[in-house]
């Protein structure tokens, strides 16, 4: 039973404020309880066999030591009642009891993602403002209509995971407003086991991420409220006490906002409330997302990052500072300090501490370079002087800032000001290096701005009249590329870009356009003839073409300086001096034709490998390829030790025609390996990671465990004891890549630059089911008229391959959807074989979140026009991604997660079982 007599001085004070507030707490008054009361009774002590228990701690002191669970444990059995405590916290680990003279772990070392998750906004600054919240509960007639009812029905209309608005007055100046989520649905796909970082991380950033709809519907005027009194950020931290519903406040300050005595007891009664009673079919996405229930790279490892020069340090956005002095402030509640502010002082980074709340004057302080405090000033005799902090103050706030920079909306603006910078930095990144690699998010314009260093590095350098190369993915890519390069940077500059077929690519289309037989090498060996002089003696047509062609070429430099765009496999073959690197000479047709002259005119000045892959910097080969590849060289020992290719492509033939062709090598690569000597190849003994999980019956075919494989780096960008150009430079926008060339070539320089673009939202629908039923559900897709990228279908229209789609252009206002499943056998135990060779676990899955943000890049992020983007994945991929640290820290973009109707189901019977 209510108390009447704390009701009705609580009536009496508010009616000197207006008629409208007496109706309004009337109402209230007569509420008997909420139904947040009941979500915390019910989940207040839950003790699952030998684990520890789940607990919210519940109290009337903010001071509890340690938060503990003796409120929750004498609430559960009945001996009190909610309303009984003034305080709660979200879920907890119930810790040991320390012994006499310990303390208690430390609560934010036991946060726990228990069956509610409840976030808690208060504007408690100014007194006034108090009547602008309670406003917002008109008209009482219809709540739907009040500010808070549309708040509530926005997220009932968005997520499946939300479950009640709670509006408790907060007994002074300000007002509650609770937001609970059940994360029974969550923890289907999810688990349980989130540790303590992941949920303090994750509750700070949904706290974060909910903030512009609770201002938004609440709509708070400008001059207060949110924009002029932000909220109170101790309530983003999940283990924060909040105000329980209906419980009874002691007035323990003068200046009471209703004019309340000190003593007096003031009833913290729910102003608003509404649960969701029945949900829409149709809402299927979950507000809860692993995107932001992430480790911290802080709590992950200590960083050996050398300080950086000064000038270069902590220049921080506003934003950025607020940022990391909440993050500050909320690692000193669980210490005897209180912070006050971060300064820049001389040109170091400082962090000025409070020494308790009687200390008015700062002094204490923890230099960039230290996790430590210096304690001085009032207090300073009683207080430990020992770490504090995770990672020295420096480091921290590097990661924070980093931390802030990706959490952020996705804003089109932010990419102008990326690409300007990537720009403008990219020379003084290449400066001095032969060979660098630049990783960075898809479409901040790598390429073009690659261009314009290269053509600006030409103004000035000995070499500007060398011919230069971009090579791409496919032929399509480079003609797209180079028609662009034409149109934008080249006018006004010494370059202009030619697109360059391969040899055999330019006479396969003359001769197709001639009506002539399209030959092959193998034809040109039976006549005993090169291939150049095989079309020119039996295909004289042919041969005019291809020479109209190259002239044609060769007219357009028009004395200018050529930067080729071809494919990869060009670039890969131009140390050799192959044909089609001789057909770049005049005098390619010529009876008197010097290759070795060809040669030195085409040396390169710059080489830009766009979509750097793995196999672009290592060979690799499975068992079954090895034994192929040494049965071929038993047999013809000797053909590979020569230069005659005609007797190389001979040998191959009869070998591939009588040996098992399905574990056959490409034929360049078998050359490649047998002219290289398969004993300069390094044999590895598979320790497989098991990143499908090694119990899964769905997985055993992965199992690769004590499996031989080869590895050798490549070395197709020497030529001789040089490079085949003077300066190569790699892009991609992958991690797999990046991680194997560090290894493969050490001397490659690899920047990986971040810019504050924000998190692009992709829905994600993790699902049950395998590979072959991809066909089918992708056909539903294409009738609906989506784009669909997926692995292993069937070339069609409507579809690509993630190989395909890499850095394809054209599809920002394309419906895309996107499939991803575990790999193919041979994919997956090739990965194991790099984890061993490169003392890794995790390969595997960082090259999934690399394959699916390819496709994410292809209408998201800087292609994002409002086109949808659906990833339905398989259920034990999904896990097996989210039980990787190294694979989820990669992921650039905010996923938000659907359920279907059966699944949300299944989820809430678990959770109501688990309870």
């Amino acid at each position: 039973m209510r108390n009447t007599t704390y009701d009705a001085r609580l009536l009496a004070a508010i009616s000197l404020h207006g008629k409208k507030y007496v109706h309004l707490m009337n109402r209230a008054v007569k509420r008997e309880t909420s139904y947040l009361e009941q979500l915390i009774t019910e989940n207040v002590y839950q003790k699952d066999g030998d684990d520890p228990a789940v607990y919210h701690c519940v109290s009337d002191d903010t001071g509890l030591d340690g938060r503990n669970h003796y409120g929750a444990v004498i609430m559960a059995a009945g001996e009190t009642k909610a309303a009984d405590h003034q305080f709660y916290s979200n879920a907890m680990v119930e810790a040991a009891i320390p012994a006499l003279g310990q303390k208690w772990a430390r609560p934010k070392t036991r946060s726990h993602l228990g069956s509610v998750l409840i976030l808690t906004y208060e504007w408690d600054r100014d007194p006034s403002f108090l009547f602008d919240q309670l406003d917002r509960a008109f008209p009482l007639r219809h709540p739907s209509e009040s500010a808070y009812g549309r708040l509530k029905a926005h997220l009932a209309s968005q997520y499946a995971d939300f479950v009640s608005l709670t509006v408790v007055y907060s007994g002074n100046k300000s007002c509650h407003v609770h937001i609970a989520f059940e994360t029974s649905l969550y923890r289907r796909e999810h688990g349980h086991d989130l540790c303590p970082e992941a949920v303090n991380t994750g509750h700070r950033a949904s706290w974060d991420a909910l903030l512009p709809a609770v201002e938004h519907y609440l709509a708070y005027p400008e001059w207060r409220g949110p924009k002029f009194d932000g909220p109170d950020k101790s309530l983003a931290t999940h283990v924060g006490f909040r105000r329980m519903p209906n419980a009874l406040r002691t007035v323990d300050k003068p200046d009471h906002a209703l004019g309340l005595s000190m003593g007096e007891r003031v009833p913290q009664i729910v102003i608003w409330e509404e649960r969701v009673q029945r949900r829409s079919p149709d809402v299927t996405a979950l507000f809860l997302t692993p995107s932001r229930f992430r480790v911290p790279v802080i709590s992950r490892q200590r960083s050996r990052q050398t300080r950086a020069p000064s000038s270069a340090r902590f220049t921080m956005t506003e934003e950025q500072l607020l940022y990391c002095g909440d993050r500050l402030r909320e690692l000193m509640l669980d210490t005897p300090f209180e912070f006050s502010h971060l300064s820049i002082e001389g040109d170091r980074l400082v962090a000025r501490l409070r020494n308790g709340p009687d200390d008015q004057n700062p002094s204490t302080i923890i230099d960039e370079d230290h996790d430590a405090p210096h304690v001085l000033g009032k207090g300073s005799g009683w207080i430990d002087d020992g770490p504090i902090l995770p990672l020295k103050l420096g480091e921290m706030v590097r990661e924070w800032c980093r931390e802030y920079d990706v959490a952020q909306p996705f804003d089109r603006a932010d990419v102008t000001v990326a690409r300007r910078k990537l720009a403008a930095a990219l020379p003084h990144w290449i400066e001095g290096h032969e060979s660098f690699l630049l990783r960075a998010t898809e479409g901040l314009g790598k390429t073009t701005a690659i261009l314009s260093s290269l053509v600006m590095d030409a103004l000035t350098q000995d070499r500007a009249r060398q011919p230069s190369m971009l090579c791409l993915q496919t032929y399509e890519d480079a003609a797209d590329k180079c028609e662009e390069f034409n149109a934008g940077l080249a006018p006004g500059s010494r370059h202009v870009g030619i697109f360059l077929p391969s040899l055999v690519e330019l006479y396969g289309s003359c001769a197709q356009r001639e009506g002539a037989t399209v030959h092959k090498y193998e034809d040109a060996d039976a006549a005993k003839l090169t291939f150049r002089d095989f079309i020119s003696t039996t295909q004289p047509q042919v041969a005019a073409a291809m020479r109209n062609e190259l002239e044609a070429m060769w007219s357009r430099m028009n004395g200018r300086t050529p930067i080729f765009f071809t494919q990869h496999s060009v670039a890969h073959l131009w140390a050799t001096n192959s044909l089609t690197r001789q057909m770049c000479s005049p005098s390619f047709f010529d009876a008197d034709f010097d290759a070795h002259r060809s040669k030195k005119d085409t040396s390169l000045n710059w080489l830009i490998h766009d979509e750097a892959s793995v196999d672009t910097f290592v060979d690799l080969y499975s068992p079954d390829e090895w034994r192929w590849l040494n049965l071929l060289s038993d047999k013809s020992a000797g053909a590979w030790t020569g230069s005659s290719g005609a007797r190389q492509r001979a040998a191959y033939a009869r070998h591939y025609a009588s040996a098992n062709e399905d574990h056959a090598v490409d034929q360049f690569a078998t050359a490649r390996a047998l002219k290289a000597g398969l004993d300069t190849f390094e044999a590895i003994t598979v320790r497989d990671a098991y990143e499908y999980f090694a119990h899964d019956d769905d997985v055993r075919q992965y199992q690769c465990e004590g499996e031989v494989f080869h590895v050798r780096p490549r070395d197709w960008w020497r030529d001789g004891d040089r490079q085949v150009a003077e300066r190569i430079v790699y892009l991609t926008t992958e991690a797999v890549p990046g991680i194997v060339a560090a290894k493969a070539c050490p001397e490659l320089v690899i920047r990986q630059p971040t810019y504050a673009i924000g998190r692009d939202r992709v829905t994600v629908s993790p699902m049950k089911f395998s590979a072959d039923k991809v066909p089918e559900m992708a056909r539903v897709d294409m009738a609906a008229g989506k784009l669909v990228i997926a692995n292993r279908l069937e070339r069609q229209p409507g579809t690509l391959s993630p190989k395909a789609a890499r850095g394809v252009n054209g599809l920002d206002n394309t419906d895309i959807v996107q499939y991803a499943y575990l790999s193919a056998v041979p994919v997956y135990k090739g990965l194991q074989a790099l984890n061993t060779w490169l003392e890794r676990d995790d390969l595997a899955r960082i090259a999934h979140i690399d394959e699916v943000q390819q496709g994410f890049g292809r209408n998201r992020g800087p292609r994002n026009a409002g086109a949808e983007h659906t990833l339905k994945i398989s259920r034990t991929l999904y896990r097996a991604l989210l039980d990787c640290d190294a694979a989820m820290a990669e992921l650039r973009y905010q996923i938000d997660i659907t359920m279907d109707a059966n699944a949300r189901r299944e989820g809430r019977r678990a959770g109501r079982r688990a309870a």
